[in-house]
Order: C-alpha cells, then sequence, then structure tokens
C-alpha cells in the first residue's frame, strides 16, 4: 500500500510521507513491543497522520481451521473470540501475541475516528457458520467494531479481493471514513440466516436473477 500511495502521489506531483510498520523490516517495528505500540499511539493522538490504515493478523481465525480436514487447529470460536481457555504452549502464545496486535489496532483507530482523521481496517468477511457446523471467530462481531460505525463518516462493507485483481476470490471486509471507500464495497453488515449460514453480499443468487 505505501509503495501504491507513493507512486501515484508522484504522478500527480503530491508530496506524501508515508509510514509502514511491518515487523519483516526489522525490530523497531515489533508492536508487541508496549514501547513501540505506546509511542505511534500518543502519535496518531497529536494527528500526525492523515490516514491509519490497519490490516491485524488474521490466521488465528482462518476458517480453513474449522473446516473438518487435516491442518491447523482452530484457535477462537464465536464464543471463545480471544482464544480457547483449554490452549497451551505455542497455540496460546500464537493467540496472545493475536490479540495484542488486534486491540492495538483497534485502539489506533478509535484514536484517529474521535479525532476526526481518516481510517481504514481491513480483515476477512465474516462467513458465519462452516460445514463441520462451527462458528469462526471474527473482529467483525467486535464491541470495537461497533464504537468505531458511531463515529461520523465511518461505514463498512465487503469485497472480493479478486475483483481488484487477486488470484483468489477471498471475501474480504473493509470499515473506514475514506472518501470514495463506498463505491468499491457492497455496503452493510455481514448478516446470516437462522442457522447460521451466510446470508449477505456474497451468497450464491438463482441463475437468472439479478
Amino acid at each position: 500500500m505505501g509503495s501504491c500511495l507513493k507512486r501515484q502521489a508522484k504522478e500527480k506531483g503530491v508530496k506524501v510521507e508515508v509510514k509502514e510498520v511491518d515487523i519483516i523490516r526489522g525490530r523497531k517495528h515489533n508492536m508487541l513491543s508496549k514501547a513501540a505500540r505506546s509511542k505511534l499511539i500518543v502519535e496518531i493522538d497529536q494527528g500526525m497522520y492523515d490516514i491509519v490504515v490497519a490490516s491485524p493478523p488474521c490466521s488465528s481465525f482462518s476458517r480453513a481451521r474449522s473446516s473438518g480436514k487435516s491442518g491447523p487447529m482452530a484457535l477462537r470460536s464465536r464464543k471463545f473470540p480471544l482464544g480457547f481457555p483449554w490452549l497451551r504452549r505455542k497455540a496460546k502464545a500464537t493467540v496472545r501475541d493475536a490479540n495484542i496486535l488486534i486491540e492495538f489496532a483497534q485502539t489506533a483507530l478509535l484514536i484517529q475516528a474521535a479525532r476526526g482523521g481518516q481510517l481504514l481496517l481491513e480483515h476477512p468477511e465474516d462467513l458465519g457458520i462452516t460445514k463441520t457446523s462451527e462458528f469462526p471467530a471474527s473482529i467483525w462481531q467486535g464491541a470495537p467494531v461497533q464504537q468505531l460505525l458511531e463515529h461520523d463518516g465511518v461505514v463498512w462493507g465487503a469485497c472480493r479481493q479478486s475483483e481488484w485483481g487477486a488470484d483468489f476470490s477471498k471475501p474480504t471486509r473493509l470499515l473506514g471514513r475514506l472518501s470514495g471507500l463506498t463505491s468499491l464495497l457492497r455496503g452493510g453488515p455481514p448478516t446470516f440466516d437462522d442457522s447460521g449460514k451466510y446470508s449477505g453480499l456474497f451468497c450464491r443468487r438463482p441463475r437468472g436473477r439479478n
């Protein structure tokens, strides 16, 4: 995203500064450090950024973990969104670290929203119950998302990444206060039928109907 913004800014003759935070850039980018998180929170609160974009880790929320097939085990569910209480060792640490980063992202966005700044949050769409009758956890179920939506101008909706050139569908939900965002998304919350099956924006429709 940073390189794309810089490229477009250059094409339009606009100067832009982008600060990207990613662990692959080095230890200073490790947001599991409380000091690193606190520094960024202060900067956001001081209005140093016109827009804050967050894409917290999603691997522990993957529906593939509840597919019933061989592979990584499920780590959390709708009933236990912060992780199963019986997790041990590596699995417990994986969920703990993800929770820290998600809480940080949500806090940063709430501060940005409160001060009237632009913001964007990305995470997989909540697709409801799986074929194995399990309800995977989703950050879109949590209170921080509802708090963000209470701020003026904050909207949410979903899209398929394949619509933007990806080689896979990957239904994704975006929430934000950003000019033009609604034109890119199918607006509204994820919806489900009485059994918990997804009835929202990416359901297959009968042939012959729009």
